[in-house]
């Protein structure tokens, strides 16, 4: 027997979920902390679909769980999966519960510099707490289609040891290492020559594991 998720139309999907609460848009809407506009947008529209946040708040609105979860999300994400490459790369952070509200202008900031070709690299700075991941989780959701070889996400937050960040990059876009050539330059050669959003959360681990490690070399 299939169990898998089967994907359908989210409006569909989003509606029958609502009708099976046995709650309104507004009450739904209400619930989940969206406002009863974008609600009636995504049930009305066949190719409206959730930003990450949204979809989050929806799903414990709805208190989905298992299996209805799974074909929610599925029916979420054509046009995001559709954008993301074959080979079993990590293609994002996990769900929010909280809504980004107010970094308007970081998002848009940090859009125009990955848009453009000149721009190789990124750093979000701040101190912890302030936000970084959530802003981060909204870009990665509003980009994905603009990176024809995919997103790729890697969690570098129980890593200490800098010489372990090639490693788990490598691991997070499925490359395996090999003796006769050098492990960066595997990864290199998977990513290839298309456009691939590499994200590195928590990379102050790294950075801090390396100030010690210098620190101790000159003792």
């Amino acid at each position: 027997m299939d169990t898998s998720p089967r994907t359908e139309g989210f409006a569909r999907i989003l509606h029958q979920h609502r009708i099976a609460a046995g709650i309104s848009q507004e009450a739904l809407a209400e619930r989940a902390g969206v406002s009863a506009r974008e609600l009636s947008e995504l049930e009305r529209g066949p190719h409206a679909f959730p930003r990450t946040e949204t979809l989050a708040l929806l799903i414990a609105a709805l208190g989905l769980e298992g299996p209805a979860r799974a074909a929610f999300e599925a029916a979420a994400r054509p046009h995001v999966a559709s954008a993301q490459p074959r080979r079993g790369w990590n293609p994002g952070p996990p769900l929010s519960l909280t809504s980004l509200v107010g970094r308007e202008r970081d998002v848009a900031a940090v859009r125009q510099l990955l848009s453009d070709p000149a721009v190789c690299l990124v750093t979000l700075t701040g101190t912890g707490g302030v936000g970084k991941t959530r802003l981060l989780m909204r870009i990665v959701d509003e980009m994905a289609a603009d990176f024809r070889n995919g997103i790729c996400f890697v969690s570098l937050a129980s890593i200490g040891d800098p010489g372990l960040v090639a490693t788990t990059i490598a691991q997070a876009l499925n490359v395996r290492e090999h003796r006769d050539e050098a492990l960066l330059d595997r990864v290199t050669r998977a990513i290839g020559g298309e456009p691939l959003l590499l994200v590195l959360d928590n990379f102050e681990q790294v950075v801090d594991a390396t100030v010690r490690d210098r620190s101790a070399d000159q003792m």
